[in-house]
């Protein structure tokens, strides 16, 4: 009721007229229809609630009676969010709030866009200005968006006090990675091989920018668990003119802070095969990976050496699950890339713990629907196994040399091709030095004096390759 927008009928036709012109007053800290005997008005009489449905001027008065509560406290009583304690004159409702928040993660739409859509639903025509609250509205929702992570990450039971939480507390952990102390024993000294983490950082490009200079970062860097797509604690940071080592390497081992006690750990990563070189030599329980996309891009050795299919205790994932977050994640960089570094880690960590919540809530459909396939893939695969292993059971000289070589990586990668490549050029070097050695001894069987078959080979391939 205190918020309807109203029109009176003067002169012939319909005019908006608000509820504080009729002379409603807006009375707190106290139940509807109780008076109050010692009400203080709003600073200077002049209070603005911004609503779903517009921005309002209403008449406000706070209870100063002996018993009452502070006047912030009676603000969020009526669920209404204020931009200061001190001398309040704007207020946000909850449900702008919440409509907001909601929004931003769904269609990427500004805080500015958003808060003049209001504004024209309250007057659209132009002819009555709108007082601006558009400042005020970005300084209450983030403190809206602070406190929402707060709340949601239980910091509010810490005996401490949220100023307590450390870094990477307020991420939506992802409920299927290790984690000691919670799903894992507090030492894993024991654990098998096969427990362990697989994480992927990737560059999320933040916008089109082709030039770096004035900019304080050109892009940022995730740190993402490739199994689930889960961001993970204390890994995201700027990057400043691409993927420097310097950059990744912060934000990976920042990150790596939060598994200190993981034995063992798999990196997917794009250009890991240069990546991993000169890494930190105590590091030697980590394996690297480059993810089955990107690996046909690499040279023969880099595909066995840093490929998914050749190494145990990773499945049949393909490591280019870091990728899918492009998308979602893109079209924030209209917004973040005008923000201070506050506001822009603040919105941020917002939009990927909404990421990462989404993937919990789904977690349950996702690991059936993979572990349905699974279970059907399995079957056929065994059938295939069997049926090569039938046929080549004889002539396996290479079992020794892969056990070997599961065992210990240094070793020679079976793997690897034994086979040396053979290319157009070479071929055709060989023929011409054999039309060369037969014209010398006389056995030339050439129908054309000047087109030895060499020559016309070549010119055949050479006229398939131009078709």
């Amino acid at each position: 009721m205190p918020l309807h927008q109203l029109k009176t009928w003067r002169d012939e036709y319909f005019r908006p007229i608000t509820l504080k012109q009729l002379g409603l007053h807006i009375q707190l800290g106290h139940s509807t229809g109780q008076p109050c005997y010692n009400p203080k008005p709003a600073y200077d009489d002049d209070f603005t609630i911004i609503d779903v449905h517009g921005i309002h001027e209403v008449a406000l008065s706070f209870c100063n009676c002996e018993q009452a509560s502070l006047h912030y406290k009676q603000i969020l009583c009526t669920c209404w969010f204020l931009a200061t304690s001190t001398d309040p004159r704007t207020a946000a409702t909850f449900t702008v709030l919440e409509h907001f928040h909601l929004l931003s993660f769904e269609s990427k739409v500004s805080a500015f866009e958003f808060y003049h859509c209001i504004a024209c639903w309250s007057d659209n025509t132009g002819v009555n200005p709108i007082k601006d609250r558009y400042s005020v509205f970005l300084r209450i929702m983030a403190e809206w968006h602070n406190i929402k992570a707060l709340k949601r990450a239980g910091r509010g039971h810490d005996p401490a006090g949220v100023d307590a939480t450390q870094e990477g507390e307020l991420v939506v952990l992802c409920p299927a990675c290790p984690h000691p102390g919670k799903n894992l024993a507090e030492i894993l000294n024991d654990v098998a091989p096969g427990n362990c983490a697989c994480i992927s950082h990737i560059t999320v490009n933040m916008a089109d920018m082709k030039a770096s200079k004035g900019l304080a970062a050109t892009g940022v860097g995730t740190v993402v668990c490739v199994r689930h797509d889960m961001q993970l604690a204390n890994g995201v940071g700027d990057l400043q003119k691409g993927e420097k080592y310097l950059n990744m390497d912060y934000i990976v081992f920042s990150t790596l802070s939060c598994f200190s006690s993981i034995p063992a750990i798999n990196f997917s990563y794009d250009i890991a095969c240069q990546w991993h070189k000169k890494l930190w030599h105590r590091v030697q329980q980590y394996r690297f990976f480059v993810p089955k996309f990107h690996l046909a891009a690499h040279i023969a050795a880099c595909q066995t050496k840093f490929s998914f299919n050749w190494s145990p205790h990773v499945g049949r994932m393909d490591g280019e699950a870091p990728e899918q977050g492009w998308a979602n994640i893109n079209c924030v960089a209209a917004s973040t890339k005008e923000m201070a570094p506050g506001t822009c880690q603040d919105i941020l960590d917002d939009h990927f713990g909404d990421w990462n919540w989404k993937k919990v809530t789904a977690l349950g459909q996702t690991l059936l629907h993979k572990i349905t396939d699974a279970v059907n893939a399995e079957q056929d695969h065994c059938h295939a196994l069997a049926d090569s292993e039938g046929s080549i059971k004889e002539l396996d000289p290479g079992a020794a040399s892969l056990a070997t070589w599961k065992n210990n990586h240094k070793k020679p990668n079976p793997f690897n091709s034994q086979s040396r490549e053979v290319t157009q050029a070479a071929v055709h070097l060989a023929l011409i030095q054999q039309d060369a050695k037969n014209l010398k001894e006389g056995i030339s069987i050439s129908l054309h004096s000047e087109v030895t078959p060499s020559i016309l080979i070549s010119m055949g391939l050479d006229l398939k390759d131009a078709q």
